[in-house]
């Protein structure tokens, strides 16, 4: 199981009672025609996995940015934290029109140190899914989601493995 594991990133959505209520699936005879692998990705979509890489932005797009917001951008990208410059409501405002204009969230401390070499929206993708290992199947690591047993309490539902493909 561990080598399978280490094959790929894990990542999870875990969903609670209110999320499994908010989409219905509260009861376990609910999930008879659930497609797991879209609740996935629409749950995991939602998590915005881009604010992970900070894109520097082409003067084109940094145009669209007021004085001040261009300011507080700059602030931001040499790596001091603008929390320490400016008041909550003003970076609040700030963060929210440059998120909106530009595509880049400044809430965070400062803005990372390197950016990161790989595009996560190509790794985290449908693409890359791994499937259950053969091995697995017929042992009680693994729990088809499509054959539910009443036996069994259901309070997440199961992991995705996604995988990078080689782009050399």
């Amino acid at each position: 199981m561990i080598d399978e594991a280490r094959k790929g990133i894990r990542a999870e959505v875990k969903l609670y009672s209110q999320g499994l209520k908010s989409l219905k699936l509260e009861y376990v005879m609910n999930w008879v025609n659930v497609d797991i692998t879209n609740i996935y990705f629409k749950k995991f979509n939602k998590f915005n996995i881009l604010s992970a890489i900070q894109i520097l932005e082409t003067n084109d797009k940094l145009a669209l940015l007021s004085r001040a917001e261009a300011i507080t951008y700059q602030f931001w990208l040499s790596g001091r934290d603008i929390r320490e410059q400016l008041s909550r409501t003003t970076i609040w405002k700030q963060a929210k029109s440059i998120i909106n204009k530009i595509g880049i969230d400044i809430r965070g401390h400062c803005r990372p140190a390197a950016n990161a070499n790989i595009d996560l929206t190509k790794i985290f993708s449908r693409e890359n899914i791994l499937p259950i290992p053969e091995w697995a199947i017929d042992t009680v690591y693994y729990f088809p989601p499509n054959q539910l047993s009443f036996r069994r309490p259901l309070r997440r539902f199961s992991n995705l493995v996604v995988q990078a493909k080689d782009t050399e």
